[in-house]
């Protein structure tokens, strides 16, 4: 009996201790990890998950008479071949380019079609502001011997050229059409490029 009080002694003390020990702070490093995590799982106070915003193409009306063709880059959208005029050596072409927004401003972009015909004047070159489908387009007009400088094309200027061009100013940045070839060819094309102009639309 006198050997089983100090044991009963010391098993009292241990409980008493245990009962009156503080609880974890507030501020420590537990109960913050807990708090984040709670806070993570919550929703967010409008309710609401964040998304991502809507890309639109911007679309248009294939020209009858002019042929579509695969195009040499992924920046290229389009390609159409145009058929040669009268006496002219070769085909037009009509390329459509998209950069999603990194091609340069669209005055950065006139400015490189213009010295792509190095003897033209500044007043040679023609502009005519447009608006359709409550987008901006900007159309440019030169011709004179032309000398492309891209990547595949010919390194040899050739006469007699023209260039109609048209930035497109849309929400997702800037679409370029680029109509050249030789001068009868693309002034032949011009009417249907303006159309095609006329039709497009973000789809």
């Amino acid at each position: 009996m006198k050997g089983t009080l100090p044991l009963l002694s010391a098993i009292t003390l241990v409980f008493v201790t245990a009962c009156s020990r503080p609880t974890e702070p507030a501020g420590s490093a537990a109960a913050a990890a807990s708090r984040a995590a709670a806070a993570a799982a919550a929703p967010s106070a409008s309710g609401a998950t964040p998304t991502a915003p809507v890309m639109h193409d911007l679309s248009w009306t294939e020209p009858p008479g002019w042929q579509k063709v695969p195009s040499s880059s992924p920046m290229r959208k389009a390609t159409y071949k145009i058929p040669a005029a009268s006496k002219d050596p070769e085909d037009g072409e009509m390329a459509v380019f998209y950069f999603r927004g990194e091609g340069g401003s669209t005055e950065a972009n006139i400015q490189r079609w213009i010295t792509q015909f190095p003897d033209s004047k500044p007043s040679d070159v023609k502009r005519t502001q447009r608006m359709v489908s409550a987008m901006s387009q900007t159309v440019v007009e030169v011709e004179g011997t032309y000398s492309s400088g891209m990547p595949g094309a010919s390194a040899s200027p050739k006469t007699g050229y023209r260039l109609i061009g048209a930035v497109v100013e849309t929400p997702n940045g800037p679409y370029f059409f680029k109509l050249t070839g030789p001068k009868n060819t693309v002034e032949g094309a011009r009417g249907t490029f303006l159309t095609m102009l006329d039709g497009v639309k973000s789809s």
